[in-house]
């Protein structure tokens, strides 16, 4: 018995301490009594805020289940346009307490002030939803914007004469989640465009690299007042819109405070820890479909600027080399292809306006 009664408190002192350890780590690691006193009292705050503001009539239990659109819309609150799925980044990143996400700024100098600007602006919300943290690499690459797993890659270049303005891709998984996103400012058109321009396509790829799709696809109406409109006026749309915020929030949830920061730190830090099984040859199977995608995108643009009948349909689908076109006006382009191992990769492409 007095063995029995030795072991059992052992548990039961190993059980309060881990309990301690716990309690400690969600009130924030405070140092003093008087700091865990007040992160105590401001989760009981905020809890009790919770439980009498909760309603069964404002909760929406399609949230459990995710999007079950059979298109694959990915529109919802004021979404209007778009037809490609909602892609979201894993749990290492976003989970219902906000996206925090790495960027990696791979411009060059002239670039600086409308990613700066962009950035800033795409974490100024309230309450908090989007945390982006920015990696400048040492030596501008020119030549070298491919994917890399959990990262945003930014880059600039002259692509040349091509219609596309400026692109993003988002590489995913069978689950939709985003294994990269790669964001291009097209140097051939915009070198000499002015700020609203430069900032307007910079702002809304990123939009598209942090899962957005378009707020908007008809260009002739109303401004939509945000950067993820389609619109002949980028003065009007150089901003994320509350919408586009809203949209975020119902993705990811928003920055919490003390206690979410602690949870999404030890979540963020065991996920990190698993290394993702990535197909060897996706880098080469990301850029051939990019070549693919390059070429058919140039060949329609140069035809309509040529005044020149639609490319038939059995020539289009020959140039399109395995990429499905999701949508498609005179001022931008989805498009969808299967790379490897159930890797997919979607671009979403701005053309110019002329």
């Amino acid at each position: 018995m007095g063995l029995c009664s030795c072991i059992s408190s052992l548990v039961t002192l190993v059980m309060l301490a881990v309990t301690g350890y716990l309690l400690w780590h969600f009130l924030g690691r405070p140092q003093t009594v008087d700091e865990a006193i007040a992160s105590g009292g401001e989760i009981l705050s905020n809890l009790g805020d919770v439980l009498d503001n909760f309603s069964f009539d404002d909760f929406d239990f399609s949230d459990m289940f995710g999007d079950l659109d059979p298109n694959g819309g990915g529109g919802g609150g004021d979404y209007t346009g778009g037809s490609n799925k909602t892609l979201t980044w894993d749990l290492g990143q976003a989970t219902e307490n906000g996206l925090t996400l790495t960027l990696k700024n791979n411009l060059d100098e002239n670039w600086q002030d409308e990613y700066r600007q962009a950035v800033a602006n795409w974490m100024d919300s309230d309450p908090g939803i989007v945390q982006l943290e920015s990696i400048r690499v040492d030596d501008y690459l020119k030549d070298k914007c491919n994917p890399q797993d959990g990262l945003l890659m930014v880059c600039n270049g002259n692509e040349g004469d091509n219609g596309m303005l400026g692109f993003n891709n988002l590489v995913f998984d069978q689950k939709g989640v985003i294994f990269s996103s790669v964001a291009v400012m097209n140097e051939y058109y915009l070198a000499n465009a002015d700020w609203d321009e430069r900032l307007y396509t910079m702002c809304h790829e990123l939009g598209h690299g942090l899962g957005l799709d378009h707020t908007d696809e008809d260009p002739y109406n109303k401004d939509q007042g945000n950067c993820m409109d389609y619109t002949d006026n980028p003065s009007a749309n150089i901003l994320p819109g509350a919408v586009n915020f809203a949209r975020l929030r119902s993705i990811y949830g928003e920055v919490s405070r003390r206690l979410g920061s602690s949870l999404r730190r030890m979540v963020s830090s065991v996920i990190t820890e698993e290394s993702r099984d990535v197909p060897h040859n996706l880098e080469q199977a990301y850029d051939d479909a990019m070549a693919d995608l390059k070429r058919h995108v140039s060949e329609e643009y140069h035809a309509a600027k040529r005044g020149e009948e639609a490319i038939d349909e059995d020539r289009r689908e020959r140039n399109l080399s395995g990429w499905r076109r999701l949508h498609q006006n005179k001022w931008a382009g989805h498009f969808v292809r299967e790379l490897v191992d159930g890797y997919k990769i979607q671009t979403s492409v701005l053309y110019p306006r002329e």
